[in-house]
């Protein structure tokens, strides 16, 4: 997307895959190049000195987290490393899922009602993906899933990923 504005070769992308997925503070910044998701977070004008961040809430902020395909992709790696947390040749239980899901994003384990919204909300949105009855390919799956796997179950995984990462 941030390449297509440019003129050609005004920047060239790293072809090393992990260099795409480093944190925002080890991105290349350039003044007159400002990155979308940056944008919507107040990002300080590169032109000028900034000694004061502002701070905002807006509702552009969390369209993007909810919408884009830097959160999706994310929520996707996230329920990737929720189902291979576990002992190899063997598929975690929801409420397995659930806590490694916890501890990985919020450093914590979830209390009783939140492993019984989760719990809800996983079994709800595997049934509604399954009575939509699209095919794999257009689901949304946890990075590294295996084939055999539910795909419903797993694309739920990723949406609830999505949510707690909001």
């Amino acid at each position: 997307e941030l390449l297509g504005t440019l003129l050609k070769g005004q920047w060239a992308a790293s072809k090393r895959e992990a260099d795409h997925y480093s944190r925002s503070v080890y991105v290349f910044a350039r003044r007159n190049l400002r990155y979308p998701i940056f944008e919507a977070f107040d990002r300080p004008d590169g032109n000028a000195s900034c000694p004061v961040r502002s701070r905002s809430t807006t509702a552009p902020q969390s369209l993007l987290l909810f919408n884009s395909e830097l959160s999706l992709l994310a929520a996707r790696h996230l329920a990737g490393r929720v189902l291979s947390a576990t002992e190899e040749n063997s598929q975690p239980s929801v409420r397995e899922q659930i806590d490694r899901l916890y501890r990985i994003a919020l450093a914590r384990g979830p209390t009783k009602t939140e492993l019984q919204t989760l719990e809800t909300f996983l079994r709800e949105q595997r049934q509604r993906l399954a009575a939509e009855s699209r095919p794999r390919d257009q689901l949304a799956l946890p990075v590294g899933f295996v084939d055999s796997a539910d795909s419903f179950a797993g694309a739920a995984l990723v949406d609830a990923c999505l949510a707690i990462l909001n």
